[in-house]
This record gives C-alpha cells, sequence and structure tokens, in this order.
C-alpha cells in the first residue's frame, strides 16, 4: 500500500507561507533583482543603431567597450545620498547603488572603426556603420 498525496486546489492559496515570507524579509521584499537598462536595436541601410535607456546616469557613468565582435555596455554608480531632515537607519535601499552590464554581439559586416555613441536626456544612441560590401572577384580558370 502506497501514500498518494491528495491534491490541493487552493495550494496556490497558501497565505500561511506568503505571511511567513513577508515576514521573513523587511516589507516583503526578497532579494534584490538586477536592473538592465532596456534596449532596442535597429538595422538601417548603412548603420545600425543602438538605444538604451539609462535614466539617471551621465555620460561619465557610462563604458562602451568593443571587444572582437561584441558591444559591452558597462556602468557603476553609487550616489551618495545624504538626509538631514530625518535620522534612521535604513531597513532597504535600492537608490544608493545602481550597476549593469549588457553585451550584445555584432554582425560581421559591422565596421568596428566606426561607431560613435550619444547622449541625450537619459536616452543613450550607439551608431553603428556597417562595412562597405567587398566587390565579387572573379577567378580565371587556367
Amino acid at each position: 500500500m502506497s501514500i498518494e498525496r491528495r491534491y490541493d486546489p487552493y495550494r496556490l492559496f497558501n497565505l500561511d507561507k506568503f505571511f511567513d515570507d513577508f515576514l521573513r524579509e523587511p516589507f516583503g521584499i526578497s532579494k534584490e533583482k538586477p536592473v538592465y537598462p532596456k534596449v532596442d536595436i535597429k538595422e538601417l541601410e548603412n548603420k545600425y543603431e543602438l538605444t538604451a535607456e539609462v535614466p539617471g546616469l551621465d555620460k561619465e557613468d557610462i563604458k562602451i567597450e568593443i571587444n572582437k565582435d561584441i558591444l559591452s555596455l558597462k556602468s557603476e554608480k553609487e550616489t551618495k545620498v545624504e538626509e538631514e531632515s530625518e535620522k534612521g537607519n535604513y531597513i532597504y535601499r535600492e537608490r544608493s547603488y545602481r550597476s549593469f552590464q549588457r553585451q550584445f554581439r555584432l554582425p560581421e559586416n559591422a565596421n568596428y572603426e566606426n561607431i560613435n555613441a550619444k547622449m541625450e536626456n537619459g536616452i543613450l544612441k550607439v551608431t553603428i556603420d556597417k562595412k562597405e560590401p567587398e566587390p565579387a572577384k572573379t577567378i580565371k580558370i587556367e
């Protein structure tokens, strides 16, 4: 004889677990999740455009690197927050430190020598020119 676990249709509404988790972490917040900027990549006739939302960052906070065919966007920013009005200890704090790293593989026809970046109003725009297509080569048969 074996013991079978009965199906419990109310297991999704397990409030005991919900409240245990809520009380275990301050304000019911669990582990911090990484935040990545939203990115759009568009292919145009003679270039690629990468647009990233990076609100709250300055151009000095962002590093753009290229290694072989990988384009990397990196940022690490620590914000000094001074509050004089109220004294107390933080229980949970997300605003003081922010970092991310995103990597994108560039296509074969991307011109790594001609990449430009501009930043305006929290929007980073990286433009990568395409290489000129090489003309077809004719081989003479001997």
